[in-house]
């Protein structure tokens, strides 16, 4: 919901009362908790550390699953933080355990960090396959939220490919997915990547406005992946424009309501 100091002090309080009752399974994925929310401010730096400590932790444990889940969130940091080799060792290790312990919902998850980090490195083919299996698994267990992630980027690589058309209605679906469960991430994925979307299609103002609407989150602005992936691009159909024109179109990206923008979009997409 976006309410991210509060969860972050929530998930810290949940913290605190295990390691009062000695619970250090609990703390182990509380500690993850707490990363997450870090992590959703843009606090890249510090959630990195406490994603190192939940894994350590779960090692000694030897909680051999809650580990694989630790490390596929340590590599989500890091795809944030730029390293992104380091990344995709930590995912597809990560992956090799979950599958093994069945884990769908974690396996999805480890297959759009797979896919993200394709994105990043332009393997966009690649990025389409990992991208699909993530939507389906998504799908057959009912997790709308996360598949909102994984439509919006994998409407990313299929515009990537040349496929407007296509990239359109997963683009759709993502912002459908987003305006259902009202969750940040989804929302923040499918207004940047419709940003991108317009840029192709020849609406600079409206890419610039939009992504200006996205990187206002720490989530967004704050990270190496989105500037590497979104940001250049952005920047690039930006500097098209007369001075005024990208001010103008960033000051009103910034004033926009996310959810409001979700819906509006959504209709849009869904005329075309």
């Amino acid at each position: 919901m976006g309410r991210l100091e509060e969860a972050e002090r929530l998930a810290r309080e949940c913290v605190a009362i295990h390691q009062q009752i000695g619970d250090r399974v609990s703390v182990a994925f509380g500690l993850g908790g707490v990363a997450s929310m870090l992590l959703y401010q843009g606090r890249f730096g510090e959630s990195h550390s406490l994603y190192a400590e939940s894994a350590a932790l779960n090692h000694d444990l030897g909680m051999r699953t809650h580990y694989a889940m630790a490390i596929r969130l340590l590599g989500w940091n890091k795809v944030n933080l730029g390293s992104y080799e380091e990344a995709h060792d930590l995912q597809q290790t990560a992956l090799e355990l979950l599958a093994e312990a069945g884990e769908q919902q974690e396996i999805g998850t480890s297959y759009l960090g797979l896919g993200e980090l394709a994105l990043v490195r332009q393997a966009y083919a690649e990025a389409r396959q990992l991208l699909e299996e993530s939507v389906a698994i998504y799908r057959q267990i009912g997790q709308r939220d996360e598949e909102g992630l994984a439509l919006a980027e994998l409407g990313c690589a299929v515009r990537a490919l040349g496929h407007l058309a296509q990239a359109r209605q997963l683009l759709c679906e993502a912002l459908l997915a987003a305006n259902e469960t009202g969750a940040l991430a989804p929302a923040l994925f499918s207004v940047a990547h419709t940003a991108l979307l317009l840029a192709d299609q020849g609406e600079p103002e409206r890419a610039v406005e939009l992504y200006a609407l996205a990187s206002r989150y720490p989530y967004v602005g704050h990270s190496r992946y989105w500037e590497d992936l979104a940001g250049r691009r952005i920047a690039a159909v930006a500097a098209e424009l007369p001075p005024g024109g990208i001010a103008a179109a960033q000051e009103r990206g910034r004033a926009r309501d996310l959810d409001a923008t979700v819906t509006e979009l959504l209709a849009e997409l869904r005329e075309t």
